[in-house]
């Protein structure tokens, strides 16, 4: 996980006393003082921080016209990181990111009273129920869910809200706490602690009035949102956070890789379908088995689910009481279907942590019907002993989003060519290599045109100037035919709540590369299927054309080859 802190002061030409933080392509962090509005929905003053974002970014060119999205929003009063993202693509990631709670934000609130000292283990929380009251009055909070009725027509309901907290110190009457965001509600930490009986400093709405409300969002973790690179970004909190209980921000420190318990988060929607974690010479598979049985197995890939899984069946054909092999098998989901259908299946995998989790899931099935599940490398499987003796005993067999994640691929192709009976099919898929070349293809938008002006001279029965060209999205390759690899996190929504990250390797190769290692095999490639998106935008003003891009650039493509040299 990359770590940036806020830049020296002055850093960052925005205005209104904001600094720019982190900067690229697709995402602006912004460091926001106290005082400045986020943004403010119909405001014609141009001076909330959204506008000082959208003015930076008009002088990067003329294109940059309509640039900027608010993905999330602070009180005016509160100081600290804020995201924007500069492209609707990313404005869509990370919004989605919020919404499936994978962004990590901390604040530090120096609050009235003396309040226990958080012991190590579990952070508290609060658990409670806030409604907007309206613009300028407080929400109101409760600890017990309302009644069905209690929403009449029209109106918006109380909203569930969870907080996690952690008093880190007391003093002069106060105490510093650090605060964590599972939900994010309208002044939720504001509303929260005040709910314990211990409001922020200088709350003019829920505690005594002050000077300044003693609020900072002091730490922002995300993953980003076209690499998936897991991001953390702190901001230095207001001296006088410490000042009553006697501190300095040196404690921070010790808290930075703290974190309240919280359960595994889904995988990010809006990236690329999950593949199968690389397998580099020696290394083996266990260390991302629970992940990925989580991601296929029990949290059901809409992806695989939807997709792949339906597509694979289709192409293999296979009938009951046929035999099929299924290489990297992961926990057996597609050996499960295919025994439901009366197939005889056998998976192979690395790691002994996904097969004996497929074994655990198959108990269900009848004795017979279960799928026969071995430990085993991919790139060796007449070695072992449960197939050494079946040269020719299944009459198909497929690899599913795995291949890109082997090295070297070719001996896979030539151990299933040997166990295929002669005319029996292999099916592959994988990631589309024109279009999916992880840090070497992204989307992109073309900027509208301008209207041209009607010629001069014409009345008012005169020609028309053009309509503006709308915009369009495109895939940008860059490159396409250089076989490479690229280390890459699999678990970025995990890694962006500050758990390990999962850093595999997948490689890259050019289609041309597969139908000759293919051919060399002895299989001759009979079909080939590129799959698009199945996904549909949400509502918006450019869902159609996002629908529209989704559906013409594939997103995985299937081979099948069929087993040609009966002498193997």
């Amino acid at each position: 996980m990359k770590h940036r802190r806020k830049e020296p002061a002055g850093t960052g030409p925005l205005g209104g006393g904001a600094r720019i933080v982190h900067e690229d392509a697709d995402l602006l962090v912004v460091d926001k003082p106290a005082g400045l509005i986020s943004a403010r929905p119909n405001d014609t003053t141009g001076s909330t921080l959204f506008h000082h974002v959208r003015r930076y970014l008009r002088r990067q060119g003329p294109g940059r016209r309509d640039a900027g999205w608010v993905v999330h929003r602070l009180d005016r009063d509160v100081s600290g990181l804020l995201v924007f993202a500069k492209t609707e693509p990313a404005y869509l990631a990370l919004k989605d990111q919020l919404k499936r709670r994978q962004v990590r934000r901390r604040y530090l609130a120096l609050v009235e009273g003396e309040m226990p000292v958080t012991p190590a283990g579990p952070w508290p929380f609060i658990d409670a129920f806030l409604t907007d009251a309206g613009p300028t009055r407080p929400v109101r909070w409760s600890h017990k869910p309302p009644p069905d009725n209690a929403i009449g027509p029209g109106r918006e309901g109380p909203q569930r809200a969870v907080t996690y907290y952690r008093v880190l110190a007391v003093g002069g009457g106060r105490s510093l706490v650090l605060v964590r965001l599972e939900t994010g509600r309208k002044h939720q930490i504001r509303a929260h602690l005040a709910s314990l009986g211990h409001p922020v400093v200088g709350d003019r709405l829920y505690g005594p009035r002050g000077d300044r409300l003693a609020l900072h969002a002091w730490e922002l973790v995300f993953a980003h949102p076209v690499t998936g690179e897991a991001l953390r970004f702190t901001s230095a909190p207001p001296a006088e956070l410490f000042r009553a209980p006697g501190l300095d921000a040196s404690i921070l420190s010790q808290v930075e890789a703290e974190q309240p318990p919280e359960a595994p988060a889904p995988p990010p929607a809006g990236r690329e379908a999950p593949a199968r974690p690389a397998r580099e010479a020696e290394a083996g598979w266990d260390h991302v088995a629970g992940w990925y049985e989580r991601l296929v197995g029990e949290r059901r890939s809409d992806y695989h689910e939807a997709l792949v899984l339906p597509g694979v069946l289709r192409l293999m054909a296979a009938r009951p009481g046929e035999r099929v092999l299924d290489v990297a098998c992961g926990e057996g989901v597609l050996c499960r279907r295919l025994a439901e259908l009366g197939v005889s299946a056998v998976g192979v995998d690395a790691s002994e942590q996904l097969i004996e989790a497929g074994r655990r899931l198959a108990r269900p099935l009848a004795t017979k019907a279960r799928p026969e599940l071995l430990v085993g490398d991919a790139r060796k499987l007449l070695e072992l002993p449960a197939l050494a003796k079946g040269r020719g005993a299944f009459d198909a067999a497929c690899c599913v989003l795995a291949l890109m994640n082997i090295e070297p691929f070719e001996p896979v192709l030539q151990g299933v060519t040997a166990l295929l009976r002669p005319g029996g099919t292999f099916t592959a898929v994988i990631l589309h290599p024109a279009f999916r070349n992880p840090g070497h293809t992204s989307w992109g938008w073309t900027e509208p045109a301008e209207p041209k002006a009607p010629p001069r001279g014409k009345g008012p029965g005169g020609r028309r100037g053009s309509k503006p060209r709308p915009f369009k999205q495109f895939r940008r390759v860059e490159a396409y035919l250089s076989a490479m690899h690229r280390q890459i996190v699999m678990n970025p929504g995990q890694a962006a709540h500050g758990q390990p990250a999962i850093t595999t390797v997948t490689w890259h190769r050019p289609m041309q590369t597969y139908v000759k290692a293919f051919a060399e095999a002895g299989l001759l490639i009979d079909a080939l299927e590129e799959w698009p998106s199945h996904r549909v935008s949400e509502p918006g003003p450019r869902a159609a054309e996002l629908d529209r891009a989704r559906r013409e650039i594939p997103l995985f493509l299937a081979l099948r080859g069929r087993r040609v040299d009966s002498r193997r």
